[in-house]
């Protein structure tokens, strides 16, 4: 059996792919990805956090020993739980609601801008929280004007998704945009 390590060494550097795995797989294959994108193809990251507050998310990784100094956040859970205005701070900003898709958007373009052609990545954790927080069809339409996005600024991408916590037809719809679809069990 194929380890986490082997099945992401498939992930394309360029290429945008959607990842599905399964909760108890979850941990370790955000993890690994952001370790093979960051320290073996050197990219730099956009990290988009639906989980995790950004600062929570950063501790865990630098317990896993990831380095995040190049990565930039884009908080979508901390104004939820604890509203307070703030916008930025260091290398995150905050997004008011995982339903402000409107202000997702413009805070990946914007951090994609700071970062050097053919050195940055997207990745997404989680199209299945995502799909929490908005209706199936509203993830659909978000996930293709994201990918064209990722596309006409060549922007390689990594989606999380849940496999058994997501609806099969988001599944489908999401697969179609992307590159290739690699399951991690």
């Amino acid at each position: 059996m194929p380890t986490i390590q082997d099945q992401i060494k498939k992930l394309q550097p360029h290429n945008i792919v959607l990842v599905m795995t399964t909760a108890d797989k979850y941990h370790a294959v955000n993890t690994e990805v952001l370790r093979y994108y960051l320290t073996k193809l050197r990219k730099t990251c956009i990290y988009v956090s639906m989980n995790r507050p950004a600062i929570a998310m950063q501790k865990v990784l630098g317990k896993e020993g990831v380095e995040t100094k190049r990565v930039f956040f884009i908080d979508c859970i901390t104004a939820i739980a604890e509203p307070h205005g703030m916008t930025r701070a260091g290398n995150i900003v905050f997004v008011t609601s995982p339903q402000n898709l409107t202000d997702m958007s413009i805070a990946i373009s914007e951090a994609a801008e700071q970062i050097k052609k053919g050195e940055r990545f997207l990745f997404f954790d989680s199209l299945s929280t995502l799909s929490l927080y908005n209706e199936s069809e509203s993830v659909a339409k978000f996930a293709h004007f994201l990918t064209t996005k990722l596309r006409e600024l060549d922007i390689a991408a990594v989606f999380l998704l849940l496999e058994k916590e997501t609806d099969q037809k988001i599944i489908n719809n999401i697969a179609q945009f992307c590159d290739n679809v690699v399951e991690i069990k």
